[in-house]
């Protein structure tokens, strides 16, 4: 089949040559111990391209049901929309500037989002773990609980239009909105201390992704929400020292230094 195989040249032509400059950024910073941004869009972009390959090898060898499973095109329009808005960040000045640098910078966390929760998810024969909350959390950090709220909603609904993997439904926007809420809440101008960081997480895998979701999954499956608990019980239980964590790790290994790059 030729589709996968164009749609890895021209993903390689477009992403991949066109965005080297942030994949050289991304990779020296890593070495140096010192990952920022272009560290963690590699990362992202690298998963999913790496991902497809194997789809493609999977088709090649006639394995057709891999076709739904190729996400070229995704590395690609996050190197293209990651350029272009570096470029109007380039060319835009003072407040506005300023303005547009956080609209990049949050419209690049959106697509890391859709990208870590769609592509880069560990599905267990019990639970699907998701890592589509760090750049949220990253977002609530820095730019507060409303920018994150909206960040999340948007990139839910992008994530469905995009690549949808089943029916729309309103509520899991809504749990994603709150998620955003809550991080912001707990953390934006506050110390990111352990405590707040633990808190902010077990309001959103107990409050919300466990009693609020579970009662989507309820009406959206027809099950019994007690039925539902079980699993759900077990999935947060594991998601909460993983997210826990990663936020912690990420923003005094990452986002400090980062804030402090762009402040320079």
């Amino acid at each position: 089949d030729l589709s996968p195989l164009s749609s890895f040249l021209s993903s390689f032509f477009a992403g991949f040559l066109f965005g080297l400059d942030i994949f050289k950024n991304g990779y020296k910073n890593l070495i140096h111990k010192t990952p920022n941004m272009d560290t963690l869009v590699m990362l992202g972009v690298l998963a999913s391209y790496i991902y497809s390959i194997y789809g493609t090898i999977k088709i090649i060898q006639g394995h057709a049901m891999y076709v739904e499973n190729l996400y070229y095109e995704s590395a690609a329009i996050v190197i293209f929309f990651i350029k272009l808005g570096r470029y109007i960040d380039g060319i835009s000045k003072d407040k506005t500037k300023d303005a547009i640098k956080k609209l990049v910078e949050i419209s690049l966390l959106i697509a890391l989002e859709v990208i870590l929760t769609r592509f880069c998810s560990i599905n267990t024969p019990i639970v699907r773990i998701g890592f589509g909350f760090l750049p949220i959390a990253i977002i609530a950090m820095m730019y507060g609980p409303l920018s994150a709220g909206i960040s999340y909603a948007i990139g839910d609904i992008l994530g469905m239009m995009l690549f949808p993997t089943g029916s729309f439904f309103p509520g899991f926007t809504l749990t994603a909105f709150l998620t955003g809420v809550v991080y912001g809440v707990f953390l934006y101008n506050k110390p990111k201390t352990w405590a707040r960081i633990i808190g902010a997480v077990l309001t959103v895998c107990l409050v919300l992704n466990l009693g609020l979701d579970t009662c989507w999954l309820s009406i959206l499956m027809g099950k019994g929400y007690l039925a539902l608990l079980p699993t759900r019980i077990m999935k947060a239980a594991l998601m909460i020292p993983v997210q826990s964590l990663i936020i912690g790790i990420i923003w005094n290994k990452v986002i400090i230094r980062f804030t402090k790059v762009s402040q320079a």
